[in-house]
């Protein structure tokens, strides 16, 4: 991308970068150097999108599969420490694991 880094929120770039980034608002200014764990930056500000609210209709699918996705997760993993729990029970860590890849919350229709 030629050092294009595309259009970033708040808290996705390391703290020293993030900081110089947000403080420039003339596009096609150039920043001093930066120094980041990464190394030094000249940064370009090209633009700038104001943040928008999105409505719960546009993201309630998504809000909704993640939530099952992680209650499904959440039961696998009480279940799985019950059964190992139990000192009768030999686990198959290689089957488990086989199960917990193919394993997916089935989605009702709406």
């Amino acid at each position: 991308n030629a050092g294009n880094l595309g259009l970033f929120r708040r808290g996705q770039m390391v703290k020293p970068f993030e900081d110089v980034v947000f403080e420039m608002d003339e596009p096609g200014a150039i920043s001093e150097p930066v120094r980041t764990s990464f190394g030094y930056h000249v940064i370009r500000f090209d633009s700038r999108k104001p943040s928008e609210q999105i409505s719960f209709e546009v993201v309630k699918n998504k809000i909704i599969k993640d939530l099952r996705k992680k209650m499904s997760d959440r039961v696998w993993q009480d279940k799985l420490a019950a059964v190992r729990s139990d000192s009768d029970i030999i686990v198959d860590e290689s089957l488990l694991q086989n199960l917990s890849a193919q394993s997916q919350p089935a989605q009702p229709e709406r």
